[in-house]
């Protein structure tokens, strides 16, 4: 019996040995059929042992999984049988995973090459397409190959139009993917493709991902208002607001007085009282304004401020009131000379029209030239062009009774003299 027994074992193990030497045989028959097949360029011959060898090579070898990668991103890259390359696609990404997974050191590496082909692979699935390449920079960090990265840039500009994710959700990534870039650069500084594709990322982003109008009243209005103490939000949101023109919401003065409050600043008076006026908010304007002058910053910003006072003034039509604070910004910084000039002569011209319904056409007409010659003084040539039309002839000078070299005065508020002269 026991006899029997052991015949039947080394029956058994003479099975297995034969079995396991036929199948060592059938992997390295294969193997050279494959190799045979890769030199030779014949994809044809070389699809059977390489089908053979994913299924039966235990373990796999790195020269293995290289050799039947080519063969399958070959065929998965084949415009004649849209079909087969669909499947093939679909295994040829599974052998640079199995890369990965079976050499772990290697993996960076093998996902990188897997990148390369996924993004043409998986061109219609942007979310699993966002999903591997997000991975990828996880495993890889600043390994991730430049091109890589900007495909998952591309991937996430796609998800988060189609609101797969949230926009501060793809921001916080795109941060990741700027560090990986910019520790990249730092180390391949002379790297021209890397620079061009740091541009092209940079300029991807700020069309898709850019943190607009939109951006500040979806995902930072809700979070200011859940931390109405925080300055940082403030500062964002004021910032954002200002660069992207949205400064006529309420949220954007909330904001820029809440910085104000914490980081005094007599530019950001100045900055607050300029979009106030921007927004037709005078009244508000001027209080800005006065407030940044008593902060007693230097004599231009002072000079500034007055000025912009004074257009304000302008804008409500209180003409007297507009010329009084523009000689106090001309008193106080004569840099500022050429632009109290052209103010002067922007509100003459504008006021010309209204103050001949009081005196005459000809008192208009010497308006003009008060204004005419402010615009000189201005270095404003092309705006003297403008008025040139409507100075004084000599048939007005004639009618008047006077000659050129007199002296006249304007009448109406703006009471100057001038020199009469004809153009």
């Amino acid at each position: 019996m026991k006899t029997n027994q052991i015949f039947i074992a080394l029956a058994l193990c003479l099975t297995i040995a034969t079995s396991s030497w036929a199948q060592d045989k059938n992997i390295s028959k294969n193997q050279r059929k494959l190799e045979k097949a890769l030199t030779g360029n014949d994809y044809e011959n070389a699809l059977p042992p390489a089908r053979y060898l994913l299924r039966n090579e235990q373990p796999i070898s790195w020269a293995t999984l290289q050799a039947t990668s080519r063969v399958y991103v070959y065929w998965a890259e084949d415009p004649a049988d849209a079909l087969r390359a669909i499947a093939m696609k679909d295994t040829a990404l599974q052998i640079f995973e199995r890369m990965a997974v079976t050499f772990p050191d290697s993996a960076v590496w093998a996902l990188n090459q897997k990148g390369l082909k996924a993004a043409t692979y998986w061109q219609d699935s942007p979310e699993k397409r966002y999903t591997f390449y997000s991975h990828l920079l996880d495993v890889s960090g600043s390994k991730i190959l430049p091109v890589n990265n900007l495909h998952l840039l591309e991937s996430l500009c796609e998800v988060t139009e189609s609101k797969y994710i949230r926009k501060d959700s793809a921001l916080a990534q795109y941060d990741r993917m700027h560090r990986a870039t910019a520790e990249q650069h730092k180390t391949n500084r002379k790297d021209r493709q890397l620079d061009s594709l740091r541009r092209v990322m940079y300029q991807l982003s700020q069309k898709c991902l850019k943190k607009d109008c939109p951006y500040v009243f979806e995902f930072l209005k809700p979070v200011y208002e859940k931390h109405p103490d925080s300055l940082t939000l403030a500062k964002q949101i004021m910032v954002l607001m200002q660069q992207h023109g949205c400064t006529t919401d309420p949220l954007y003065e909330k904001a820029a007085l809440h910085v104000q409050q914490f980081q005094p600043s007599t530019n950001l008076l100045v900055r607050l009282g300029r979009d106030a006026k921007k927004n037709q908010q005078y009244a508000k304007s001027r209080e800005y304004f006065y407030k940044a002058i008593a902060a007693k910053p230097n004599c231009e910003v002072q000079a500034e401020c007055y000025l912009q006072i004074a257009a304000t003034y302008s804008a409500e039509k209180q003409y007297v009131l507009a010329k009084k604070y523009a000689q106090t910004a001309w008193s106080m910084s004569q840099q500022h000379e050429p632009k109290v000039y052209q103010f002067l002569a922007e509100l003459y011209a504008t006021a010309a029209p209204d103050c001949a319904k009081t005196t005459s056409v000809f008192q208009e007409k010497l308006i003009y030239l008060v204004a005419y010659y402010y615009y000189g003084r201005a270095g404003e040539r092309n705006q003297q062009a403008i008025l040139k039309p409507k100075l004084p002839t000599k048939d007005d000078l004639l009618k008047a009774g006077l000659k050129e070299g007199d002296i006249a005065a304007t009448g109406c508020w703006i009471n100057e003299k001038v020199v009469l002269k004809v153009y």
